[in-house]
């Protein structure tokens, strides 16, 4: 899967997880909103290890296919400028916190264990005009 494939799923994802958002699936939406920031992740770790495909495959594929976001953010290179140190990032830093939460687990929860705010505030984790995780990435990939 190339960088441009993965930054498509992204916004895909974002874009499925507002429909499922505004249809009242706050469940669904949440779940969808995990692999936005996976695959923005994974998009930027091609451009930053300038990989022509994401490697999840082959000798390299146990240190590549992984949900975790703090080892993806690592591979991309971005550690350092997502953490309260950098006052002019508090407000992505407090996005990103709320973002790790997600575990692909979550595709198991109970109907209406994620309320609608809950949903309301990841999408806005996402997309919020100044200190959304997207919206940032974006700049990057």
């Amino acid at each position: 899967m190339t960088k441009r494939d993965l930054q498509k799923i992204a916004e895909l994802r974002l874009k499925e997880a507002k429909i499922l958002y505004e249809n009242g699936l706050y469940d669904g939406a949440v779940y969808l909103c995990g692999y936005v920031v996976e695959a923005a992740l994974k998009a930027r770790i091609c451009k930053h290890l300038q990989m022509k495909e994401y490697l999840d495959s082959g000798d390299m594929k146990n240190m590549f296919l992984s949900h975790d976001f703090d080892r993806l953010l690592f591979l991309s290179g971005l550690k350092n400028r997502i953490n309260l140190a950098n006052r002019r990032g508090t407000g992505l830093f407090k996005n990103w916190s709320l973002l790790t939460n997600w575990t692909p687990d979550i595709r198991y929860v109970p109907n209406g264990t994620y309320t609608e705010q809950y949903a309301k505030d990841i999408i806005n984790a996402l997309e919020h005009n100044t200190d959304g995780f997207l919206v940032w990435i974006k700049r990057l990939w």
